[in-house]
């Protein structure tokens, strides 16, 4: 059972990830479009968070391996994951509103 939870427990966080790497596309589409410049930076900036995170995941792991830190983390993501419909007007007006190139936009978004 142990083996099963913690499958469930990397699998589902990764098709999450994956879910919301292509809904992000949705929110930056009105403002930036449906560009080149809009996928390679999602692309870019999903691996870049999930290689830091995997890092700094790792470095916790041999540190402190409970499952209740564990579990932390993910709920942690979860309400991280929850905020982006109520934060991302405001930071894509701000984005925009910058007067940022169609290449550092969707980046810095």
């Amino acid at each position: 059972m142990k083996n099963l939870s913690l499958a469930v427990l990397v699998v589902l966080p990764g098709a999450v990830v994956m879910c919301i790497e292509l809904a992000s596309s949705r929110l930056l589409a009105p403002i930036f479009g449906n560009t080149i410049f809009v996928w390679g930076s999602l692309i870019g900036v999903v691996l870049t968070a999930l290689s830091v995170g995997y890092w700094l995941g790792g470095r916790l792991a041999d540190r402190i391996s409970s499952i209740k830190t564990l579990a932390a983390i993910v709920f942690t993501g979860g309400l991280l994951t929850f905020s982006i419909p109520y934060l991302s007007p405001m930071v894509l007006e701000g984005v925009a509103g910058a007067g940022l190139d169609e290449r550092a936009g969707p980046l810095l978004a």
